[in-house]
């Protein structure tokens, strides 16, 4: 991973890309939490797409980027996000912004299995 000092703070955060995905971690050795986010760059100002298929651009009402962020929340089979994270004593939340929408996690234990399934989900 490339390493990036913050200057005037004393501290270094990681990156990598990892087939696509931007990857940034931002270790605090006297910490026992966690706080995983995973960003989309899609947000309430995207309401127009174009379709290669139809050749065109279609527009989608205001507001299905904070509908979508929500309806990922539902699973059609298996545990849903929050039952699974709640399990493990993890927290779990989503918001849209203007330009992004946002799914993270914080807790204490399994950051690794936390993390795994966060970006399983987001990503299904």
């Amino acid at each position: 991973m490339k390493e990036i000092e913050i200057y005037g703070v004393d501290q270094k955060i990681y990156f990598e890309n990892i087939n696509g995905l931007d990857v940034y971690f931002l270790p605090y050795p006297n910490k026992k939490s966690y706080f995983a986010t995973y960003f989309t760059k899609y947000g309430s100002i995207n309401t127009e797409f174009y379709s290669p298929t139809e050749k065109k651009y279609i527009k989608t009402p205001e507001g299905i980027a904070h509908f979508l962020e929500h309806k990922m929340f539902d699973m059609e089979d298996g545990e849903d996000p929050f039952t699974f994270f709640s399990n493990s004593g993890t927290g779990c939340n989503a918001s849209t912004d203007y330009d992004v929408t946002k799914y993270y996690i914080y807790g204490n234990k399994e950051p690794l299995k936390n993390i795994d399934y966060l970006l399983n989900f987001v990503n299904k």
